[in-house]
């Protein structure tokens, strides 16, 4: 489910690059929103029912990304959206970093820039491997995941937000809404 490759010349692929880097630097000076909740501040998440212990009864849509994964940022336009149809069903919407060399003011730049709110750790090997355990197996970023208020994995490869309502109804068919 990646986007196509593009077919763009090699010097308009590079305008694009520099189009793009233009962009999120005009929006990379917003400061974090009060609806951004970092669960790994006092230390890693380290497993799954930490995880659960930390958001409690709450049905959850997760997002597995990094910062330097194209495709995973560029589903972040569809967030208004997103965030509204979760809010208006009582979803927790949690982003899991994938970072090879974790940058914590970089990553918490690229979530004010995107106005990411919901909750948010950085994905550490302890949590990867625990998750694996309950069938929540990363093959890729991005990864979308649904998990219900009881904390079972409904949907270990749920649709994008960039494929809208069909995102919408899988939720609520998932989650029974």
């Amino acid at each position: 489910r990646r986007p196509p490759r593009s077919t763009l010349s090699s010097s308009s692929a590079a305008s694009d690059v520099y189009k793009r880097q233009e962009s999120f630097d005009s929006i990379s000076g917003r400061s974090l929103s009060e609806k951004v909740i970092f669960l790994d501040e006092n230390g890693p998440i380290q497993s799954f029912q930490q995880l659960l212990g930390s958001i409690k009864n709450k049905p959850m849509f997760l997002n597995f990304w990094g910062t330097w994964c194209f495709p995973s940022r560029n589903q972040f336009k569809y967030n208004h959206e997103l965030t509204s149809f979760l809010e208006k069903n009582k979803i927790a919407m949690l982003y899991i970093a994938n970072e090879y060399q974790p940058n914590r003011e970089n990553w918490k730049k690229i979530i004010a820039a995107y106005n990411l709110e919901g909750y948010h750790f950085i994905l550490t090997d302890d949590f990867k491997e625990d998750m694996e355990k309950y069938g929540g197996e990363v093959t890729g970023y991005p990864t979308y995941m649904i998990i219900d208020s009881t904390g079972k994995i409904v949907e270990k490869k749920a649709c994008w937000p960039g494929d809208g309502k069909k995102l919408f109804k899988q939720l609520k068919e998932k989650l029974n809404l």
